[in-house]
């Protein structure tokens, strides 16, 4: 579960951009990085990556959200 966290945040940091892409990964890279922190394997270390990685990809996705809707509300 933590390759799996760790593979989403780093999509989900690549395709931010991407409004809908961007957080839906991000919320489940953060999901799998968490239960994968959980197991008792051997990928802890990818698992808090990919939960720092989805993290801010989450948090950049939410600023280009935020921008997107000032920029319209303006039109």
């Amino acid at each position: 579960m933590g390759i799996t966290g760790f593979v989403l945040g780093l999509v989900s940091l690549i395709f931010v951009w991407i409004p809908y892409i961007g957080l839906i990964g991000a919320v489940l890279g953060i999901i799998f990085s968490a239960v994968g922190m959980r197991a008792q394997t051997g990928s802890k270390g990818l698992a808090i990556a990919g939960l720092v990685l989805s993290i801010i990809a989450a948090t950049i996705s939410l600023c280009v959200w935020g921008s997107l809707f000032s920029i319209l509300a303006h039109l």
